[in-house]
């Protein structure tokens, strides 16, 4: 129930962004952060983080290419290309990861240490990776082959229905 009106705040972000970019994006992107920081410290309500969040990538997105820094170099981008996979495989890997180490480590009520966690966390962007390079990716090449000899076919039908 959480996801949809998320993916549509999402959308109506995008379409905002195409429309007109920020004036401000690094001031809105620092101010959204620092909010955020906020929010979170204080246990704030799900909901403003996730409007925080939303404002805070509005700002980063229209960010100008050449003050974009690292985000706008080979690593950033692949990140970015790669955040969908974090987002489908953060649940199944907390799932997976927390009970085999509450296991192996014999952890009550599976209280982990903390370097436990901070292995379990710093395993995603890999297994994210992984999920990216042996998933999500051969599957975006799929799509878009798929739809390229759509184009070229409705094309030739168009040109062959022209001739009769």
């Amino acid at each position: 129930l959480r996801i949809v009106p998320c993916f549509a705040y999402g959308c109506a972000l995008y379409l905002a962004f195409r429309r007109a970019p920020l004036a401000m994006p690094g001031l809105i992107a620092a101010t959204a952060a620092a909010l955020m920081i906020a929010a979170a410290a204080l246990q704030l309500w799900d909901g403003i983080i996730v409007a925080l969040a939303g404002a805070l990538i509005l700002g980063l997105a229209s960010l100008p290419n050449a003050r974009a820094g690292w985000l706008s170099s080979r690593f950033g981008v692949y990140l970015g290309e790669m955040s969908y996979s974090v987002y489908m495989v953060v649940v199944p890997w907390q799932l997976l990861a927390v009970n085999l180490a509450a296991k192996l480590t014999n952890a009550p009520d599976k209280h982990l240490h903390v370097f436990v966690w901070l292995a379990i966390v710093l395993a995603l962007p890999l297994v994210a990776a992984a999920s990216y390079h042996l998933v999500e990716f051969p599957a975006r090449r799929a799509l878009k082959g798929w739809a390229a000899r759509r184009r070229t076919a409705a094309k030739l039908s168009r040109s062959a229905q022209s001739l009769a």
